[in-house]
């Protein structure tokens, strides 16, 4: 499924803002109708671990790694019916990210038993920004 949905994603607009003791997170992307957004409320389990449930399934979110001010890394798991899809993310307020973000960010996904070909770089495409 990943493979069909890759050819034609677009850039996402994230935002994580404290809701409380917890994380709201608002998602903004294109879709075929237009821009789309997304919320969600995290609950905090631990310093950079969160769950949430949605209408996909059970969220299980880890921020591994992080500067706070240039870069996130995201290691998300949703458990459905269907089955488990794990994605692991690497965001930057800047389409340029640092050699050694990059190279840990990729070092993960092979310790996760991906390969190259699994990662997709967005295209900046139209911008969708949160409310």
């Amino acid at each position: 499924m990943f493979e069909d949905m890759k050819a034609h994603m677009t850039l996402p607009i994230i935002v994580y803002a404290l809701h409380g003791n917890n994380v709201k997170t608002s998602i903004a992307f294109k879709g075929p109708k237009g821009c789309t957004q997304m919320d969600a409320i995290l609950e905090t389990l631990a310093p950079g671990h969160y769950k949430h449930k949605s209408a996909e399934g059970e969220n299980e979110v880890i921020i591994p790694g992080t500067d706070y001010t240039s870069f996130a890394m995201e290691f998300r798991r949703t458990t459905h019916p269907g089955g488990t899809c794990m994605t692991f993310n690497l965001y930057g307020r800047e389409m340029k990210l640092p050699e050694d973000v990059k190279a840990k960010f990729i070092d993960h996904i092979h310790h996760m038993g991906l390969v190259d070909k699994d990662m997709k770089i967005f295209s900046k495409g139209e911008e969708c920004v949160p409310k």
